[in-house]
Order: C-alpha cells, then structure tokens, then sequence
C-alpha cells in the first residue's frame, strides 16, 4: 500500500492535529483519504476545526456514548488512526477497526512521564531532558509497543509553552517516518518497565509553596505557564493571585 493511497483517522485536539493535517496534505494526502475525530471547539481547538473547514476535511467531535462515532469510523474504513493529543480514550472497537494500527504521540520518554501532564512535571522536577514517543495504542494508557522516540534538551528558562510547541514541532516531523514504519509493518520494540504516571492534574494543584525555595518557585511558575490557562497561583490576603513571571512573584511577597 502506498501512502498516497492511505486512509487515515485523526484523533486529535489542537496544534498538534492542525500542523498533522497540513503535514499530511504537504505529503499527497486528499480529503477523500483522511477524516478527523475531535472535540469541541475552544480557545486551543479552534485551529483544527478551522483548519478542516478550510482543507475540506470532514470531522465529527467524539460522543463515546454515541454508536454513530463507530458506524462513521468504519464506514470510513480507514487504514491507520493516529492519536495527536487526543484528549479521552479510545475503546478497543475502535482501535480494532484498524487492526492495530493506531499509534499515539505521548509528549514524553515513555515508560517514563506516562499519564496527561508529563510537560509541566518534567520542568517541575528539574528534568534536564525530555521528548516524545510515538508508540501502539492498546487497552492500557501508554503502554503500547514504541515506534519511534526521540529526545529532547529542556532548555534553561524553558516554559511549558515553549516546551510543548516544541515537542509538537519535533515530533510531527518524523510524522512521515512513522507512517510509512506502521504500514510497512513495523511492530516496535516493548516498553523497558513500567515507568511513572502522573495523572491529568496540576503539580500542587497549581499553588505556589511558600516553603519552597526561589530556584523552585520560578521553575514551578515556568511550568506553569501555558496560555491561554491560567498559571501558578498563590494565596495573598485571602484572594487567588495568578503569577506569570518570578518577577512578579518578588514584587507580591517583598
């Protein structure tokens, strides 16, 4: 099968699908050949569904309740599902329809910073390197076998933001490698133990700890920091203060 002639499901959310989409047309790929699984349109998903209103690409946002997601997914038929930050999970009917081929893109080392926030919490921890794994889908959150990883530098005064835009920009680069690695039937290689997890919730649920020290309080703020959400915040005469900036933090507890 040549890729051309692929048909591929996105299920994604945000940047990462929107760059996978003009990616894919930059490679050949048709809107008769590829369809996009979603969500509903907010400040970071407004992108994609403009990007698939402009490319002509049909899309639907993902009801699990709803048997009409699977009746479409199958009616589309198609060769390959990709998972782009796709935000829930997948039941095994849908990943069954595609015998195996979907792959996701975790934005960390897996086995390691498995779970939905592993960009903040490897700048929390003081992680000196990070990056992205594209690996199998199976029943298990990120657990499937791993096709592709590659690491990343956490550069100093690295935010999530920053790190995160380039995870995406990294990783959606070796997007044509994958590919053509799955359809050429690839099965990669096991996971090497069972890593960490950290679950979809903020370190320290987002309070800065006055007990901490500068160094740790202006990393937390750094990994805090993802626009258009709110960031790291701290309690000041009983009112919720959101700090930006280890500058700012200063000025407010001088």
């Amino acid at each position: 099968m040549s890729f051309i002639d692929t048909k591929i499901l996105i299920a994604g959310y945000g940047l990462p699908a929107e760059f996978a989409i003009n990616l894919l047309f930059g490679l050949g790929c048709t809107p008769d050949h590829l369809k996009v699984l979603t969500h509903e349109i907010d400040a970071r998903n407004s992108g994609l569904i403009n990007c698939c209103l402009l490319r002509e690409v049909e899309f639907i946002v993902y009801d699990r309740a709803n048997v009409d997601t699977e009746r479409w997914i199958r009616e589309f038929s198609p060769d390959l599902i990709l998972s782009l930050h796709f935000r829930e999970y997948l039941p095994e009917t849908i990943l069954n329809i595609v015998d195996g081929r979907a792959i996701n893109l975790h934005p960390s080392l897996l086995p390691q910073y498995k779970g939905a926030f592993s960009v903040p919490w490897v700048i929390v921890n003081n992680e000196k390197y990070t990056g992205f794994t594209y690996h199998y889908m199976t029943s298990r959150f990120d657990s499937g076998n791993i096709l592709l990883q590659d690491q990343i530098l956490i550069s100093e005064g690295e935010t999530a933001l920053s790190l995160f835009h380039k995870q995406v920009v990294k990783a959606l680069f070796r997007l044509e490698d994958v590919i053509a690695r799955a359809l050429a039937g690839d099965e990669g290689v096991p996971q090497d133990g069972d890593g960490t997890y950290y679950p979809r919730k903020l370190p320290n649920d987002g309070y800065i700890d006055s007990s901490w020290s500068d160094e740790q309080v202006a990393r937390f703020i750094r990994a805090m920091y993802f626009p258009p959400l709110l960031g790291a915040r701290m309690m000041i005469n009983h009112n919720i203060r959101y700090i930006s900036t280890f500058f700012e933090y200063k000025k407010l507890v001088q």
